[in-house]
């Protein structure tokens, strides 16, 4: 599959060096931030944040526009204050974006754009002004010269409130992208062969089939989201959240230096785990043999797993023996390690300038 466009950034204003950037990744209740460390002694590691977001009874996108994102920047200020950075890159969750494939007639891209404006508007039901989006085309048009058209978008309205909320706690926001784009550009640009990615979040799980960079299909993974691993866990063992969590950093640890001990630790937290492992496995595995059958796309080379699932203990032996196809769970990036930093990766990607 080839592209005659290419997808960019929802939104751009400027750039600033990547020192001084934090990359935000946007989920439906928290705000993961990463940049690169400012401790010069500590060469290309990266730094971690964590923002969680209050419950609450309405949608993510009628939350920012209450403000809800200005009360719990002022609330961490403190945190992101120590944290540094000057401007911030962010990448948005599914849920404030719209995504669709078109059919249109072959043409050039001034044409297809007011096509795509005018298609997506009326989907939406909102005017044109009112949206934000970006669109791009397969090379090849099919037998009656259609060509198909990938768009994404989201209301100005809530860009603009992401924006001035930022700013308002004195980050200015340099970039916006769409989380299909920004997975899709986690696997290299010269990279010929189709690619999967897995982003196994906190409470969402989104799979990506790309090619030479580019996004042409994604879906929702249904049942296997990491919290409720983390809540079984907790229960099973009878513990607190905290110490959940500082036993699976044990287990990874001991993973990571392949030292003996902690056998029946790793028992138990696998007897528990596994049952996730398959879930995901086997709804990552529904949908590709899906979009094989639909001819999306051919057998892909590999696949890449991120987010917070992608840092559980075990996870990728475990996985790689529920799929044919080969797994990794760790970012290839020349310019930082990302050892242990799975559900940073996305965050950290976005401080990296978006392609053009």
């Amino acid at each position: 599959m080839k592209f005659i466009t290419k997808p960019t950034s929802l939104f751009t204003m400027g750039s600033s060096d990547i020192n001084s950037r934090i990359g935000v990744d946007f989920q439906s209740s928290r705000l993961i931030c990463a940049r690169l460390s400012s401790n010069k002694r500590v060469e290309n590691k990266i730094e971690g944040m964590i923002i969680p977001f209050p419950d609450r009874d309405c949608s993510l996108e009628h939350w920012i526009l209450s403000g809800g994102l200005h009360e719990v920047l002022q609330k961490y200020r403190k945190q992101f204050s120590h944290f540094g950075g000057e401007s911030i890159s962010c990448i948005l969750p599914e849920s404030l974006t719209h995504a669709c494939i078109i059919e249109l007639p072959m043409g050039n891209e001034a044409e297809t754009h007011d096509l795509v404006a005018q298609e997506l508007a009326d989907q939406q039901e909102f005017s044109l002004d009112e949206l934000t989006f970006d669109f791009w085309m397969e090379e090849n048009p099919n037998a009656e010269g259609m060509v198909k058209v990938h768009a994404e978008c989201i209301r100005s309205k809530v860009v603009k409130e992401i924006v001035s909320q930022f700013l308002a706690v004195g980050y200015r926001c340099d970039r916006i992208d769409s989380r299909s784009n920004s997975l899709a550009q986690l696997i290299p640009e010269n990279s010929t062969s189709l690619s999967v990615v897995i982003d196994w979040g906190l409470d969402e799980v989104t799979l990506i089939l790309c090619e030479s960079g580019q996004p042409f299909y994604s879906r929702k993974l249904r049942d296997c989201h990491t919290r409720q691993l983390f809540e079984e866990l907790t229960q099973h063992w009878s513990i607190s959240l905290a110490d959940c969590e500082a036993l699976l950093n044990r287990l990874r640890h001991h993973e990571l230096k392949q030292t003996t001990g902690l056998a029946e630790l790793k028992d138990l937290y696998l007897n528990v785990s596994r049952e996730l492992f398959i879930r995901l496995a086997v709804e990552a595995k529904r949908t590709i043999d899906f979009a094989h059958q639909k001819k999306i796309f051919s057998v892909p080379e590999q696949i890449l797993l991120i987010g917070s699932g992608a840092g559980l203990p075990f996870v990728k032996s475990e996985i790689n023996h529920l799929l044919p196809y080969p797994v990794q769970t760790e970012y290839l990036s020349e310019k930082y390690s990302t050892a242990g930093m799975s559900e940073f990766i996305l965050a950290m990607a976005a401080c990296e300038e978006g392609r053009s």
